[in-house]
Formats: structure tokens, sequence, C-alpha cells
């Protein structure tokens, strides 16, 4: 084998969480939330999938620290309307992403499979940096509950 049989392409390694940019990690704290909502959406079509797990630290009686996986209950951006259809409401950092603008962050869908389109589709639009605003909107409102919550 020598170096000219080699096929060479233009990618680049994957910044580091430590060293990235507070867009990137926003987008990739986003592109994880619609990862583990894929997950539920599949479980509630009926797909074999396995269940989301946390690690947790626990104390025992004698103050002995371990650490157990528990389940994971993550909170749902979708639900079922009165009218049969589903809306779906995007969460970062617990607070609605504006996706439409100022007081839209509800999008409705007919079914459960158009719900997992429009996780496609939001995670398009992340990975492109087009809700880069939206996010930052979204973070700043998590900011100022936690100074409240402090204070």
């Amino acid at each position: 084998m020598s170096l000219s049989t080699l096929n060479f392409i233009t990618a680049k390694r994957p910044t580091p969480s430590y060293r990235a940019t507070p867009e990137e990690r926003r987008r990739q704290t986003a592109l994880e939330s619609i990862r583990v909502q894929k997950h539920l959406l599949a479980r509630d079509l009926g797909e074999q999938v396995a269940p989301l797990t946390k690690t947790i630290h626990v104390a025992d009686e004698n103050g002995v620290v371990q650490q157990k996986t528990v389940e994971r209950k993550p909170v749902r951006w979708y639900w079922q309307t009165a009218t049969g259809g589903y809306a779906v409401e995007m969460q970062y950092a617990r607070s609605p992403v504006l996706i439409g603008g100022p007081g839209k962050s509800v999008i409705g869908a007919a079914t459960l499979q158009e719900v997992g389109k429009m996780l496609d589709l939001l995670a398009e639009a992340i990975g492109r940096g087009d809700l880069d605003k939206a996010l930052a909107q979204a973070s700043e409102g998590d900011k100022k509950r936690r100074l409240r919550k402090a204070a």
C-alpha cells in the first residue's frame, strides 16, 4: 500500500466541549435534547428502545457515597391537542424556544410521524445555526430565573 492509494478527505476534528463557543455548546445541548425527544417518540410509536438512564450518587446509612443508575424521566416536548392533532414546543434551559418570533413557540402536527419530521427539521436548523439567537434568548431566561432563586 502506498500513499497514493489513500483516500484523503477535508474533515476537521470536532472542537472539544471545553473549547467550544457558547453557541456551539447550546447547539450540542439542543441536539442532545432532540435525540432524547426522538427516543421518547420512538417509544410512543411502539418501537422497542432501551430505557434512558442517568447515574446519580447516593449515600447509604453509613454515609458511604455510591453510584446508582436510575431511569431518566424527561419532559416531552409534544402532546396531543383537543382536536386530535399534536403540538410541539421546543424547550431549552426549561424555557420555550421562540422559533417563530415573539410568542410563537408551539408548532402543530397531525400525527406522531409528523412530530418526528419536525424534530428532524429542528435538528437541521440547529446544525446550520439558524436557531442560535432563539437558543440564546431561552438561555438568558434561565439565567434570570436562577438569579431570582438565589437572591
